[in-house]
């Protein structure tokens, strides 16, 4: 009989192995428990498995041999075999996929075989992100550097029947979690890890079958160093466990982001009320300037009169914005919603502490492992780029969603302050592509540059264009990613920068290789009003309302008072260190064709007062980010840091400022720090920057002409109103009692009536045209009074007064809000 054809992923002989790796399982999940790594899980929320390998490379080390073998190892967990020479071809994957359907080949397939056992002494295995170059093939051979991530297998022990720390592949069904559990008991585990899970319950039996088909009694299951992995599904895990939190109570959920919308409410409409009171002055103290012209020449009590009109204290903004408030305040049940928020709170900060925080208390532990970083270390080659453009990205998938967590945090800010050229410090080598040459150079610098304006940024980016010589933009974006998500730590240490403090010009040169140009730091001087009004004029800019020239200084000039009556020192002069990515075709009044050290040179030099630095338009960093997402990341980042200093610096003088306006202020620059986020994170995603979710309502009226069809159907039209303005007049006794909406309602559904049988009737045109002059008054007056749709909205959210209108799901409630805004 003709043996069957062998393809090239199922052609195994020799001493099959399959291979697996240590893997995260959230508690519950029912798959097979691991044991033997030193850095033990919360065992309430998280324990180790085996699984199979995720998609990567293998590399297989013969000692006897002094040869090396590599597999490519799909996402289905195949493994297929390069041959070392088509390591530098474009031929890095299978011809085809896996569609083998002879029995047994598939389990064949998932496996690897050493040659020859019987003439093989040890053999190493480890796995990589990414494809090893000659040069890391040539520092593995050292046994020393294998041992430190790699797995060893004793072939000769395995075949003379010595028991050994390998698994036996008899007890595949009960050790790998892909063979464990059926499907309907699997989605748990996909749900809580980034990886694909390649569900193989049942196949246990013909696994082995092929196992002792390739060699009787001998095949083994072998553990594979994955730190990288793991690190990954603890992140992953983390914000998998805090979106499960939430979705077990889709109340909590739905009130969550309710509440949300009543604090933007709020804030929208004190802000509104606070305006409108100081326009009002304004406007006030100008019609006394206008009618007495003369008394404000000759007298100065006059004027003095006229100057406290136009002064608008603390006290009276407390009163306007209180009463704006209390139009919107009663239409819900706030005191409901507030204790709602503090028993969510204390569930949250719960599940936290038993959570998440002991999950991010490991994830720390393993990235500062010696197994975490000698991984890096050894897989990837330091003076190839595309290597570390890998590097890089797996680096940044080991980060996704860290930085809110404390322990998290304040390692990513002691390792940004660390030295580039320790090859342990993953943090920093992934921001510079792991490239040691680019390391060397700014280490190099930071001893010739004591501080910020003697960094050599000329040949610093000579060194790192020679490193990135093979990559184009897009392969270097990853980096944007990579900066957002340590953006917090990085605008932590940027803050030390823009106060002054010395020893962290090194963290400059990072940002200027992920930009792409020199970062510079100069001193701006000015008066303490100019920089405030800097700041509002960014504030409104950064809304993302488009505004004229003119309605901008208005803006400007009112947002200017407003902080002045808060408390905000406007007095006086200061001094401020601003820190800008220098890019002549990306900020305004640069000239181009200049070198980075000339370029920063002429910034400094150009760079004195508030006027000049307003002149840049450094906004524009979020009309470019779209083209240039490195430089717009980065640049987004420091004007955040620099914006934020202006507020903090103020913070220390307003020592007897009330609580309330702190908060305003507290709130407004997370709402700076929150659009800067949202917009880079758009961009990441390759998305177009959305609008803020509320601006200014614009009431308005439009006419229009309609021809008279007759007398009847004047007269049913009319009638028709009355019934619907009586339905209205219901809903607000309802709503209000007997206030002046229902009147208003009542008296036009009165007057409706009176106009239709006046119609119908055929009175006196004088009359029929007193009573429509009338119908149009009271319908202004309805207009004047009536609930607006933010009121509206708030009457049927989940503490709404209307509890029987209110909004049947979440989804439909946040459309609403966002309809009430425009």
């Amino acid at each position: 009989m003709q043996a069957p054809k062998k393809c090239e992923f199922c052609d195994k002989r020799g001493l099959p192995l399959l291979l697996v790796r240590d893997a995260v399982a959230p508690s519950g999940s029912g798959v097979p428990a691991a044991k033997g790594l030193s850095i033990a899980l919360p065992s309430t929320t998280a324990y180790y498995t085996k699984r199979l390998l995720r998609s990567g490379y293998v590399n297989v080390y013969d000692e006897a041999r002094r040869r090396w073998d590599c597999y490519f190892v799909t996402p289905e967990a195949l493994l297929y075999k390069l041959s070392l020479t088509s390591i530098l071809s474009p031929l890095l994957t299978p011809t085809r996929p896996f569609n083998c359907t002879i029995d047994g080949h598939r389990e064949a397939a998932g496996c690897i075989t050493i040659s020859d056992p019987r003439n093989a002494t040890s053999v190493w295995i480890g796995f990589s992100d990414t494809l090893w170059t000659e040069k890391v093939r040539k520092a593995n051979e050292d046994r020393e550097v294998r041992r430190r991530h790699m797995v060893e297998v004793d072939v000769r022990s395995v075949m003379a029947g010595k028991s050994g720390p390998h698994d036996p592949i008899r007890k595949v069904d009960a050790i790998v979690a892909e063979y464990s559990l059926p499907s309907p008991r699997i989605k748990p585990l996909i749900d809580a890890s980034p990886f694909r899970y390649c569900a193989n319950f049942g196949g246990g039996e013909k696994l082995v079958k092929e196992f002792e088909g390739i060699q009787a009694g001998k095949g083994l299951i072998v553990t594979v160093p994955d730190p990288a992995g793991i690190v990954q599904e603890l992140a992953f895990l983390m914000t998998h466990l805090l979106e499960s939190f939430l979705a077990k109570n889709p109340t909590d959920q739905r009130n969550l982001a309710a509440s949300a919308g009543i604090d933007q409410i709020k804030s929208s409409v004190i802000g509104r009320a606070e305006t409108e009171e100081i326009e009002a002055a304004r406007m006030a103290a100008s019609k006394m300037e206008a009618i007495n012209p003369l008394g404000h020449v000759l007298s100065e009590s006059t004027r003095n009169k006229t100057s406290k009109v136009r002064e608008v204290t603390a006290d009276e903004l407390d009163r306007a914005t209180a009463s704006a408030w209390s139009k919107y305040d009663r239409k819900f049940d706030d005191a409901t919603r507030q204790r709602w928020r503090v028993e969510f709170d204390a569930k949250l900060k719960a599940f936290d502490q038993q959570s998440i925080a002991p999950l991010a208390l490991r994830h720390v532990e393993w990235f500062k492992s010696a197994t975490f970083t000698d991984y890096f270390e050894f897989n990837y080659d330091p003076s190839n780029a595309l290597c570390g453009v890998a590097y890089t990205n797996v680096v940044t998938s080991c980060l996704a969603g860290t930085q809110d967590k404390a322990c998290c945090n304040k390692l990513y800010e002691e390792l940004l302050q660390g030295n580039f050229q320790d090859k342990k410090n993953v943090l920093l080598r992934a921001s510079i592509l792991n490239q040691s040459a680019v390391a060397e150079s700014i280490e190099e610098s930071s001893k010739i540059a004591l501080d910020s304006r003697q960094i050599p940024w000329d040949s610093l980016f000579e060194v790192y264009k020679a490193a990135m010589q093979a990559l184009d933009d897009n392969s270097t974006n990853g980096l944007a990613l990579y900066i957002a998500q340590i953006s917090g730590p990085v605008a932590r240490i940027l803050g030390k920068i823009v106060d002054g403090r010395p020893g962290f010009h090194k963290a400059l040169m990072m940002l200027g290789f992920i930009s792409g140009d020199a970062v510079t730091v100069f001193e701006v001087s000015g008066k303490r009003s100019q920089f405030v009004r800097y700041l509002a004029k960014q504030m409104i800019r950064t809304s993302g309302a488009v505004i004229s020239e003119n309605q901008l200084r208005v803006a400007v000039s009112l947002e200017l008072e407003r902080l002045r009556i808060r408390g905000m020192r406007v007095e006086g002069s200061r001094k401020l260190r601003w820190v800008v990515s220098a890019d002549s075709a990306s900020i305004e009044n640069l000239p181009g064709g200049m070198s980075r050290v000339a370029l920063e040179a002429q910034l400094k030099s150009s760079l004195r007062s508030v006027e000049q630095l307003e002149s840049l338009r450094l906004e524009r960093w979020r009309s470019i980010i779209n083209q240039k997402v490195r430089w717009g990341v980065v640049t987004g980042i420091l004007q955040a840091v620099c914006l934020t200093k202006v507020y903090e610096d103020e913070e220390t003088s307003l020592a007897n400022e009330k609580q309330d306006a702190r908060w305003r202020r507290v709130a407004a620059i997370s709402g700076l720090v929150g659009t800067t986020c949202e917009v880079i994170g758009s961009a990441l995603r390759a998305r177009a920057a959305q609008g803020i979710l509320y601006g200014q309502r614009f009431l308005s009226w439009t006419g229009a002409a309609l021809m008279q069809l007759g007398r009847i159907a004047g007269a049913a039209a009319g009638l028709l109103m009355a019934v619907l303005d009586m339905f209205k007049a219901v809903e607000a006794l309802k709503e209000n009692g007997i206030g002046l909406l229902f009147v208003a309602y009542a008296g036009s559904a009165f007057i409706g009536l009176l106009l239709t049988l006046a119609i119908l009737s055929g009175a006196a045109f004088p009359v029929t045209l007193m009573l429509v002059a009338l119908y149009v008054a009271v319908g202004l007056l309805i207009e004047f009074v009536k609930d607006d749709r933010l009121q509206d909205w708030l009457e049927r959210c989940p503490w709404g007064l209307l509890s029987n209108q209110r909004y049947i799901s979440m989804k439909i409630e946040q459309e609403q809000l966002t309809q009430a805004f425009k």
